[in-house]
């Protein structure tokens, strides 16, 4: 029990380790838990602890309005170690599809693992007092023993001369967005193990993932017929610059005519290169409403 002396009434009081290591690190402090309930506001003020009539610690009174409760730290347990790490990662737990894009569910999770190590003779109990993360919730290890003034707290058994470990997971839904066309095979079969697509899905994305590979093709062969198209233009106006001096008879003539010759070889290269890529330009516009409908499919489904 606690004592006002100021009062002189007991008030009834629970003895607990409560560790918060942003305020006191690596070690549990013994406090005392009451309620005011002597019906009057106690100010804030020094107070001696005792403990079966010994001498316990000093302890600051806080300031505390009737039928408050109000802890009291008194002394520091140097006989329990507490120790803190911790880790964060990513978990996958939900897809759909908007558009040509994969949104991804994901909880953000966020450990912290609290190492207890008793060098007592005797069992403890340590009160983790954990402040809460803003838009996080409790994953594990359970809801808390408490919770308020932004803190969760928990109590944790400690056997004497033993380590414990106790985490506690916070996680938030998150979600971001990445293109179908930059989906890979590996990442399917991977969502297909946590089970978070099905076979069919997997079958026709995998199909649609093919329809943007043909696209990337014809895109390159695109790319390298515009490449040929500047090749011939550069050497129709070397071929050009030399006809300008040639004569129209003898070795001169029939060198122009192996010119002129050689520039319709080239009009028509153009010209087949004009066609290939009008044929490609179709190809891709086809490929791009066969994904555009399978996307659709796949969004209802």
């Amino acid at each position: 029990s606690a004592m006002v002396p100021i009062l002189s009434r007991r008030l009834p009081a629970r003895r607990e380790l409560l560790y918060n290591g942003a305020k006191l690190p690596r070690h549990p402090v013994a406090s005392l838990r009451l309620r005011n309930e002597t019906g009057l506001t106690l100010e804030r003020g020094p107070v001696t602890v005792l403990d079966g009539g010994d001498y316990a610690g000093e302890a600051v009174l806080p300031f505390t309005r009737a039928g408050a409760e109000l802890i009291v730290p008194f002394a520091v347990e140097l006989g329990i170690t507490v120790s803190e790490e911790r880790q964060s990662r990513r978990q996958l737990v939900g897809l759909s599809f908007q558009d040509d894009y994969a949104v991804f569910e994901e909880h953000d999770l966020l450990t912290t693992t609290y190492q207890i190590s008793s060098g007592l003779d005797r069992p403890a109990e340590v009160t983790i007092e954990h402040r809460r993360l803003a838009g996080y919730d409790v994953a594990e290890p359970r809801d808390p023993d408490e919770e308020g003034d932004g803190h969760a707290r928990w109590r944790v058994p400690c056997p004497p001369h033993a380590r414990v470990s106790f985490a506690v997971t916070e996680r938030r839904l998150v979600t971001r967005d990445e293109r179908v066309s930059s989906l890979s095979g590996s990442l399917l079969q991977e969502l297909l193990h946590e089970r978070l697509l099905d076979q069919a899905t997997v079958k026709a994305l995998a199909a649609i993932l093919d329809l943007y590979r043909q696209i990337d093709e014809a895109q390159e062969q695109i790319h390298k017929l515009a490449a040929e198209r500047e090749a011939i233009y550069k050497q129709q106006r070397q071929i050009q610059g030399s006809l300008q001096p040639l004569g129209r008879e003898g070795d001169e003539g029939a060198l122009r005519q192996r010119y002129v010759a050689t520039l319709g070889q080239l009009e028509d290269r153009l010209a087949a290169i004009a066609a290939e890529e009008e044929r490609l330009r179709q190809t891709i516009a086809g490929l791009e409403e066969q994904i555009a409908r399978r996307l659709k499919r796949l969004r209802k489904s």
